[in-house]
């Protein structure tokens, strides 16, 4: 299938589609930047009563919280199981569906339990796709196809805030987060037909232990 036959940036064909598809997460994170605030002032808290400011922090923190939390024993369990299609696929209809679901919510304390399950998608996202980049990807490449990824992924949260601004703006809030829904699906269809789970020999297993060792220490 050609998967180790390197191409642009030194990056073999599945890790060049995985930081592709990264590139519309990405876009997707930068849109929330904005929308989230926005979306957080029209919400109407039921028991959580605090200044507008520290309920905007509470629902970018918790989002980040439970990605932190979830990524070391998610990363873990990707390794053991061999598995990381499933793990990506599945952060992406997470992700859209807690996108759509904003659209239809009026309590904030119901956008609190969205952010929550939000942050449990974007961690099995990022646990798998590293290994995934691992797996594909081999020295003396490495490093320079990771640069890439994440450059890719940059792209998408450098060019996100400005599409969700302009979004709602031109269309309003439900715009930009059926944009997110929308970008999330095209993520979902490219990772369930273009992805591939490939075998781990053990040297990769070794480094992706290593390395997901060090992100939970």
């Amino acid at each position: 299938m050609g998967v180790n036959r390197l191409i642009n940036f030194g990056m073999p064909r599945q890790a060049l589609i995985l930081s592709l598809i990264r590139l519309l997460d990405g876009l997707v994170t930068g849109i929330l930047l904005v929308s989230i605030p926005l979306y957080t002032a029209e919400l109407f808290p039921t028991f959580i009563r605090l200044p507008e400011p520290i309920l905007i922090g509470l629902g970018v923190s918790v989002y980040s919280m439970m990605n932190s939390i979830l990524q070391p024993s998610l990363g873990t369990l990707s390794d053991r199981t061999g598995r990381r299609k499933p793990f990506i696929v599945s952060g992406y209809v997470i992700i859209g569906v807690c996108c759509l679901a904003y659209i239809f919510n009026d309590h904030y304390e119901t956008f609190l339990l969205l952010r929550i399950l939000q942050g449990a998608g974007i961690s099995l996202v990022f646990a798998a796709a590293f290994s995934q980049m691992v797996v594909t990807t081999k020295q003396p490449y490495r490093g320079r196809a990771l640069g890439a990824h994440q450059a890719l992924r940059r792209i998408g949260l450098t060019l996100g805030p400005m599409l969700g601004g302009s979004f709602y703006v031109l269309f309003g809030l439900d715009a930009a987060l059926l944009t997110c829904v929308g970008l999330m699906l095209i993520a979902f269809l490219l990772a369930q037909w273009l992805l591939e789970d490939l075998p781990t020999d053990s040297h990769h297993k070794q480094v992706e232990s290593r390395t997901f060792r060090q992100a939970g220490s």
